[in-house]
């Protein structure tokens, strides 16, 4: 299978001076990222590669470390506890839409 059919990015998003939500249908098991907990939030801590050429599938649809997680399907991260979200992450069937958030940095040169 083409790796470039391995997920879509939804034409839906959200975008803020703050950030930037998107969500991604993953259709393979494997997303290319890890979360780890912060603050009671799923928070991508590593893009996963195959190898050191081609970008993971998160990594190619735009997803950084630091992107929060915050919807696997329809269900809102924020209401239900971290472990319950990797357990809908792993254990859902594909496609399987997830929301991030990208933040945006936040600096004034003048301070």
């Amino acid at each position: 299978m083409s790796s470039s059919n391995s997920a879509t990015i939804s034409s839906s998003f959200a975008q803020t001076p703050f950030y930037q939500e998107f969500i991604i249908t993953f259709t393979e098991a494997s997303l290319g990222l890890e979360v780890q907990k912060v603050h009671d939030s799923p928070v991508v801590r590593r893009l996963v590669r195959q190898n050191p050429i081609w970008m993971g599938t998160a990594e190619k649809n735009g997803v950084t470390v630091g992107s929060l997680v915050v919807a696997v399907g329809n269900v809102q991260t924020f209401s239900i506890p971290y472990d319950d979200v990797l357990k809908k992450i792993k254990g859902s069937n594909r496609p399987l839409d997830i929301t991030f958030r990208r933040l945006h940095a936040i600096c004034d040169p003048d301070r």
